[in-house]
């Protein structure tokens, strides 16, 4: 099963998204900011397969919160949105 990690400030761009994904039986993780994501990156046993950050966000942006997760895995796909 592919995971995805998907995170957005923007809340109905999260439901519709993950509402879609997991019809099409894709997990996907979800978070609202950059700490957040980073958190959940963290905790996953099984890495997601892509992470989609959301370039502008509060408290933490998709560049930092890539940064961080880079930093956690080297081998991790980021694409920023």
């Amino acid at each position: 099963m592919i995971k995805i990690l998907f995170v957005d400030d923007n809340q109905s761009t999260v439901k519709v998204v993950k509402r879609k994904l997991t019809e099409r039986g894709i997990m996907t993780l979800v978070a609202y900011e950059g700490i957040t994501a980073i958190d959940l990156y963290a905790k996953s046993i099984k890495k997601p397969d892509i992470v989609f950050l959301d370039q502008l966000m509060p408290i933490m942006d998709g560049e930092r919160a890539m940064q961080a997760i880079l930093a956690l895995n080297p081998e991790a796909k980021i694409i920023i949105m």
